[in-house]
């Protein structure tokens, strides 16, 4: 199965609409059509939440149509719960227009956004819904492998997707089952299809599929009334983790084949994303902390011999010019020689390292890897003191991930980055996504400088982001006199009315200059 967001363009129902934002994102694949309009409930929680990977949705944001940020938000709840895209209707009538942040976001994560405007009042949803739908069956039916799908769609997801978790969802779904993968000795992951009966308690299946003669199982029984086709597949993940698949399904026959499709597509967690799922070693805790449920992990530490209460220090390590494993062997050498037990991985393109290090300071890990890097100038290290475990590390990694990209755009001189530089990050986009009193002050505050030149805008950016307002260090790197700094400044104080050299003005300053860089 391929039908990519491109093919369901070229429907009669969709042949006349615009693509006005996320052309990057055009050729994931779609796997089932819905429609979302009630975005927020009255709790403010959002409806979107089940992870339905490969989802086509349809909307109008009916109940959102006057609220940009609520708009932003529901765009990335989508993206977050494995939409691939979304038909926007009556533009122009319901929703007036499409702002600009939508665009931008849009553009960012990917995610196109169709648009039939109000001129196209004879389209509706079900016209939509009824063609994505028979061209989905259709394919189906043509369809020889499914491990071919399989792993397009497990390439084409979001990093922050690529969990366990959402790899058995997505065989839950296209079997219409509840999967089990358990180690030999406990269950670790699950998934289930919530749209019919479906066991919950992978005990039952332990009792009833307990024959380890074989490497295949299935049968049959009766829980509560509803009679269930049971199964059990044992496949090894690794040569030296045994693993084994539970099935359950009501009304559903599966083959032998559907399960050894199942088992290789779980090896996708190693060949397709590269995360290890060896129980055997230590270092899988961050693979199973930063890409599965903390719960997962939580029992992994459990059952293991990692004291993991004494690791106390996140390093997430970055290089332009230098391979994940590279640096990973740089730090590990360095840990090693210091005598300090570490545990460390290589994820999303970088280098993870947890430690329990108390002999090397942050600036000093930083210095030592950068002079084996050869003064490597793209190298930048992340660093935080970790006090609530796996949830707390998991909850870190994710915001890093989400705010490295503007991190390096307003940090420009800075290469050590700790938790006050990623809340800030964090700050400029919540902020710059709103519609707050905060934003127009900020923007207010750009303006009024930049109508006098974009020079003092520069100049007030280094001397408070880059230099902590240190007038000569400032100067050296703008290649003026400090007496031109100190114009410059003096000049900015005059045309604003305020002395942002005392607080509370020198930090408005500060993430006014910290959103220009940004939108540079």
């Amino acid at each position: 199965m391929s039908i990519s967001v491109r093919d369901c363009l070229a429907l009669p129902s969709l042949s006349f609409a615009k693509v006005v934002a996320g052309h990057k994102g055009l050729d994931k694949i779609v796997s089932s059509v819905s429609v979302s309009e009630f975005f927020e409930s009255s709790e403010g929680h959002y409806d979107v939440e089940v992870f339905t990977p490969n989802e086509l949705l349809i909307s109008a944001f009916y109940s959102i149509r006057d609220d940009i940020g609520k708009q932003c938000s529901g765009i990335q709840e989508l993206y977050r719960t494995g939409a691939v895209a979304l038909v926007l209707f009556y533009v122009g009538e319901i929703l007036e227009k499409i702002d600009d942040k939508i665009i931008n976001l849009a553009d960012e994560l990917q995610f196109p956004i169709i648009v039939i405007n109000n001129t196209n009042r004879n389209i509706k949803y079900s016209d939509i819904i009824f063609e994505v739908v028979n061209k989905l069956n259709d394919d189906r039916k043509k369809a020889s492998v499914f491990l071919d799908e399989m792993e397009i769609r497990a390439k084409q997801m979001p990093s922050e997707l690529c969990t366990m978790e959402n790899l058995l969802q997505m065989l839950a779904d296209h079997y219409k089952c509840s999967v089990f993968l358990t180690s030999p000795d406990r269950i670790y992951f699950e998934a289930f299809y919530n749209v019919s009966h479906v066991i919950k308690e992978p005990g039952i299946l332990y009792e009833s599929l307990s024959d380890n003669s074989t490497d295949f199982e299935e049968g049959t029984i009766n829980c509560d009334g509803i009679e269930y086709n049971i199964y059990r597949m044992d496949f090894s993940y690794t040569l030296n983790t045994p693993m084994s698949l539970y099935v359950s399904c009501s009304k559903l026959k599966l083959s032998r084949e559907d399960l050894q499709n199942m088992c290789i597509c779980t090896r996708f967690f190693k060949t397709v994303w590269n995360y290890s799922l060896d129980f055997t070693i230590p270092e899988t805790v961050l693979y199973l902390i930063l890409k599965s449920d903390v719960n997962v992990a939580n029992k992994y530490i459990k059952y293991s011999n990692i004291h993991f209460h004494n690791l106390t220090r996140l390093l997430i390590l970055e290089s332009e010019n230098k391979m994940p494993e590279e640096l990973l062997s740089m730090t590990g050498k360095l840990f090693r020689k210091s005598g300090d037990y570490f545990l460390g991985c290589t994820i999303d393109g970088s280098c993870i390292v947890l430690t329990n290090t108390k002999s090397i300071r942050p600036g000093k890990i930083f210095q030592e890897l950068r002079k084996e890097l050869v003064e490597d100038y793209s190298f930048s290290m992340f660093c935080c003191e970790i006090k609530n475990g796996a949830f707390e590390i998991k909850t870190i990694y994710s915001r890093y991930r989400k705010t490295i990209n503007i991190m390096q755009k307003i940090y420009l001189e800075k290469r050590i980055w700790q938790i006050s530089e990623l809340n800030l990050a964090q700050e400029i986009i919540d902020i710059s996504k709103g519609n707050s009193y905060k934003l127009k002050y900020l923007e207010d505050i750009i303006d009024l400088i930049e109508s006098e030149g974009i020079d003092l805008m520069e100049t007030l950016a280094v001397y408070l982001i880059d230099f902590d307002a240190q007038l000569s260090s400032a100067s050296d790197k703008l290649y003026i006199h400090r007496n031109t700094v100190s114009y410059r400044l003096n000049r900015i104080k005059s045309i604003t009315g305020i002395n942002f050299s005392r607080m509370p003005a020198y930090f408005d300053f500060y993430l006014a200059a910290s959103l220009w860089r940004f939108r540079q």
